[in-house]
């Protein structure tokens, strides 16, 4: 595939696992990016996913969270964001669409996932 801002590279392993470098960021694109990239490892045969978040260093939340939306039911506690003072109320975030797909997922994360 086209380097993206987002995704790196994205191919298909061993005709069945895909694999998707998540490694550039969460930015206004990135949900979209994931879409095109799943597409086409799907119509290539893709039954299970590896998505690599190793070393991305984070950036919009909500593209964070329409991400994780893709992969877990909605109303599911994505993130709970808690500000500095004591008496600050914190908010949790919430999957927001329905499922897209249930295949088995594998995420890579290291000391540089944000």
């Amino acid at each position: 595939g086209v380097p993206l801002p987002s995704i790196r590279n994205y191919f298909l392993l061993d005709g069945s696992v895909g694999y998707v470098g998540l490694t550039g960021g969460f930015q206004e694109t990135t949900a979209e990016e994931l879409d095109a990239a799943i597409a086409e490892l799907k119509q290539k045969g893709m039954k299970s996913l590896i998505l690599d978040v190793r070393n991305n260093p984070g950036g919009l939340l909500p593209q964070a969270i329409e991400v994780v939306s893709r992969f877990v039911d909605r109303g599911q506690t994505v993130v709970s964001v808690k500000g500095r003072s004591q008496y600050s109320n914190s908010r949790e975030l919430r999957a927001s669409g329905g499922k897209m797909d249930d295949f088995p997922i594998v995420v890579l994360i290291n000391g540089g996932s944000a």
